[in-house]
């Protein structure tokens, strides 16, 4: 009994060839009593599959969102800027099954503590957003040279 309670008191001494880590066993990290979720090397289908649905994303819903005939530059910038707030959201889900389905506990880990592991996961979305980014950005300028080049024709077609 003592000696469980000097364990207890004193992690770092245990039994001779076990560190404490090991000791302690399973369960939240040590230091804050999170739950511990370390990220993976980058491969196809940790990153790159994510960046590449993510880009998708990024150059479609401002197209989904708008109107074919849109004329407002300001409608625009709310399309966009609804779009990147959607693309990390959309980011952290897809990050979150990757590394749910590669085997790490995301479900428990988010029931133990939600939002260490929701930052962690937008964290991992946010990054990804230095590739979908650009792409969002082109897109932008190009739906935005679409608006004005609708707009000069409207405005000839009412000249006439």
């Amino acid at each position: 009994m003592r000696r469980e309670r000097d364990e207890q008191k004193h992690p770092s001494r245990t039994k001779a060839g076990t560190s404490p880590a090991k000791a302690r066993g399973p369960g939240p990290s040590p230091g804050r009593g999170l739950p511990m979720i370390a990220p993976q090397p980058i491969g196809f289908l940790n990153t790159g599959l994510p960046v590449i649905l993510l880009a998708t994303l990024v150059l479609l819903l401002p197209r989904l969102i708008l109107p074919a005939d849109n004329l407002s530059q300001q409608a625009l910038a709310l399309a966009v800027a609804v779009t990147a707030l959607a693309a990390l959201a959309a980011g952290a889900v897809i990050f979150a099954l990757v590394y749910a389905a590669g085997g790490v506990g995301v479900a428990a880990s988010m029931a133990e503590a939600f939002a260490p592991v929701a930052v962690f996961f937008l964290r991992l979305s946010a990054l990804a957003a230095l590739v979908w980014g650009p792409v969002l950005a082109l897109g932008w300028v190009a739906m935005a040279q679409a608006v004005e080049k609708r707009r000069g024709e409207d405005a000839a077609r009412r000249n006439k």
